[in-house]
């Protein structure tokens, strides 16, 4: 049995992986809570393994990384990206940093660094604004907001709580600006689905009330304070010739095409099928190292293997990743649940409604969306749509390319919310549906 951490969002609750998940009841974090995905982050870990391959063909470990080296150093520095989704530890993250830096590149995350908060500080509050489910996304997060006594949620359908609701064409955000005080703490997150809210966020940075973003991924924390770059806003792909992606995830939904990709990864993904050079490496639970939580702790994952920072080593030719993450979080040890802070910039993002559709879909975050796993096979749609389009019981409807189940819900007519991935990740696009009278 390994004592880990969970990798489905930032916060990173603390537990044991044997033969089934175990509960870690003195983590001061989750309390020994999980959420969904974290009891069924067996069915994670099992998905199937990447293997070592170069243009096609199986190869062994040390073929794949020499491969990766050659290659990399027939471009310069400003040719070759290096990036991450942060699920990986901190040791990892380092020697992925030292490595851009070797060959004078850029190295980029997909997440926001956040000022250093505690969970319970949310209970402290009169009033919270939220703009995401916190029941799907966030359950431990939903614990503290429950406590609260007044409970907003922006958003574009009814929520669990008091709903302000956006207009999809022209988003408007003065109802819930009007509410912001120092008795009040905004919740958001920062990921491709969150365009929507930085406006607002950005007031509520310049107003007296508190904001705490959320990460879908695990590490972008200790991602920000090593200097990574946003991979959203800085990087322009038409420049970039080769790409070393480190345990790549959906990121934004879209996998570049470069000259070069080199994908070390240990589950097989899209990435994976694209790369030129597939470095297989140990999945998390197995790794030894740490990382840094969205609330600042230092959390530890007590696995053997060192695999996937040797493998970056080998390649940029270096062995201070160690010392490189005790310079970053300032510490001569690495204790487990010690704090650090973390301050970043706040970065806007732009917003776009996109498609012609008549129908506004909108996705929920959750664990399962951002790791890649369809844990649900079915979207809502409000009674109306329902009956406008004839659906029976058994029908099922076809939204893109995907045939899903659905679910009558009380929310507003033409709209349709789904928890899974059905296009490219957008906070808010616009499709038809088509009644294939199963």
């Amino acid at each position: 049995m390994i004592e880990s951490v969970c990798i489905g969002c930032s916060i990173g609750c603390s537990l044991y992986v044997g033969d089934r998940i175990f509960h870690r009841k003195n983590a001061p974090h989750n309390e020994g809570k999980l959420c969904k995905f974290g009891m069924d982050l067996l069915k994670y870990y099992s998905r199937e393994k990447a293997e070592c391959k170069v243009d096609g063909k199986n190869v062994e470990l040390n073929e794949a990384i020499n491969e990766a080296k050659k290659r990399l150093e027939g471009y310069s520095g400003d040719e070759i990206l290096f990036l991450t989704s942060c699920t990986a530890t901190n040791e990892e993250l380092a020697a992925l940093k030292l490595l851009a830096e070797k060959f004078d590149a850029k190295c980029c995350f997909y997440g926001y660094g956040n000022a250093l908060f505690s969970l319970k500080d949310i209970e402290n509050f009169g009033r919270v604004i939220l703009t995401f489910d916190p029941f799907v996304s966030y359950p431990l997060v939903a614990r503290r907001v429950l406590k609260v006594k007044e409970v907003y949620e922006v958003g574009f359908v009814d929520g669990r709580v008091n709903s302000i609701i956006l207009n999809p064409e022209n988003p408007n955000f003065d109802d819930a600006l009007a509410l912001l005080d120092e008795n009040t703490i905004a919740l958001a997150e920062y990921s491709p689905l969150s365009t929507v809210y930085t406006p607002f966020l950005k007031e509520v940075v310049k107003s007296n009330a508190k904001a705490i973003v959320f990460n879908p991924t695990l590490n972008a924390n200790f991602a920000a304070m090593l200097g990574f770059e946003s991979f959203e806003n800085k990087i322009d792909f038409d420049k970039v010739k080769a790409i070393y992606a480190l345990e790549p995830e959906l990121i934004n939904g879209a996998i570049p095409s470069p000259e070069l990709l080199i994908v070390q990864s240990a589950f097989s993904n899209g990435w994976c099928d694209k790369a030129d050079v597939v470095i297989q490496s140990d999945s998390f639970h197995q790794k030894r190292g740490s990382v840094v939580n969205a609330e600042g702790r230092i959390l530890i994952n007590n696995g053997k293997s060192e695999q996937g920072v040797e493998i970056l080593e080998k390649i940029g030719g270096f062995e201070q990743t160690a010392s490189k993450v005790l310079e970053t979080l300032n510490v001569n040890t690495i204790k487990e649940f010690s704090t650090v802070e973390i301050t970043e910039e706040f970065r806007e993002k732009e917003f776009k409604l996109k498609g012609e559709g008549k129908y506004y879909l909108t996705t929920k975050s959750n664990p399962f969306l951002w790791k890649g796993i369809d844990h649900k096979n079915f979207v809502e749609l409000s009674v109306e749509d329902v009956k406008e389009l004839g659906l029976s019981r058994t029908d099922r409807i076809k939204i893109g390319d995907k045939e899903l189940c659905y679910k009558p819900s009380n929310i507003q007519k033409g709209y349709i919310v789904s928890e899974i991935l059905i296009s490219q990740l957008k906070g808010l696009t616009r499709v038809d549906i088509s009644n294939l009278h199963y």
